[in-house]
């Protein structure tokens, strides 16, 4: 294999990650929108423990910009 089709194997594969998540998150946004006001923190937070990790939390906060972390 070249690396050119890696590369369009690697893109393929990326470009159905993303649309999966994007399906399934589209929902949930929507509903925090309606619930939280926009607090998508809680997304972040929940995806990562969705994921499989142990622990989550904001490692780093400035007005809306965050930086939260994941523990396995």
């Amino acid at each position: 294999m070249t690396p050119d089709e890696l590369v369009e194997r690697w893109n393929g594969q990326q470009a159905a990650s993303v649309a999966d998540r994007e399906g399934r998150f589209t929902a949930m946004l929507d509903t925090l929108e309606l619930t939280a006001g926009g607090e998508f923190i809680a997304v972040d937070l929940a995806a990562l423990r969705q994921d499989g990790f142990a622990e989550s939390g904001t490692a780093w906060q400035l007005f809306d910009d965050y930086v939260v972390y994941g523990v396995v």
